[in-house]
């Protein structure tokens, strides 16, 4: 082959392995992992997600509106993984009961209400839908809209004379959940 035919395909190799690492690696930056480990007493709570942001984006709406979460549409509660909480002892999340353990976390948006779901199918990965039958607990929790626009998805803890309150707060929307021994 000729030096020039040469040339052109080893540029052209060069730029595809370039673009395949930026796409491999983009993602992730654009939603890093986060963590909330938060400990009362004798209780700890500990949750694992990625952290996606708003980036000029609807988030919360209806499909009309193209939100990236419709309402009364399954949400993770974060981005390229499951959402998973653990506890290291018998709880009552959001007034309910919940026994010591991990779990899959994830949410249905609704306009006044998010619907909180807690699984025990936690070894799934990515966005798919979990097995529903293995939902152990649903709980609906009310919406607040702060003042401030939160750009990248936030769970964060405060204790309480009672426990922990865990606190989700992403583009104009905040949850806040009682978690109490």
């Amino acid at each position: 082959m000729n030096k020039k035919i040469w040339i052109a395909l080893l540029v052209l190799l060069g730029v595809c392995i370039a673009v395949y690492f930026w796409f491999a690696t983009s993602g992730t930056k654009l939603s890093p992992p986060g963590e909330m480990v938060a400990a009362n007493g004798n209780l700890e709570v500990s949750v694992y997600y990625h952290r996606p942001s708003v980036r000029g984006r609807k988030i919360f709406g209806t499909k009309a509106e193209n939100a990236l979460q419709p309402f009364g549409n399954y949400w993770r509660l974060g981005a390229n993984a499951p959402t998973s909480i653990e506890f290291n002892r018998d709880v009552n999340f959001n007034g309910k009961a919940i026994p010591e353990g991990k779990y899959r976390m994830y949410a249905i948006p609704g306009e006044e209400t998010f619907e909180i779901i807690l699984n025990s199918e936690i070894s799934m990965s990515g966005a798919p839908e979990p097995d529903h039958s293995k939902d152990v607990l649903r709980t609906n929790v009310a919406v607040n809209h702060p003042s401030e626009i939160t750009e990248q998805l936030t769970i964060e803890s405060h204790n309480t004379a009672a426990g922990i309150d865990l606190v989700i707060r992403w583009a104009d929307v905040e949850l806040l959940i009682p978690v109490n021994p």
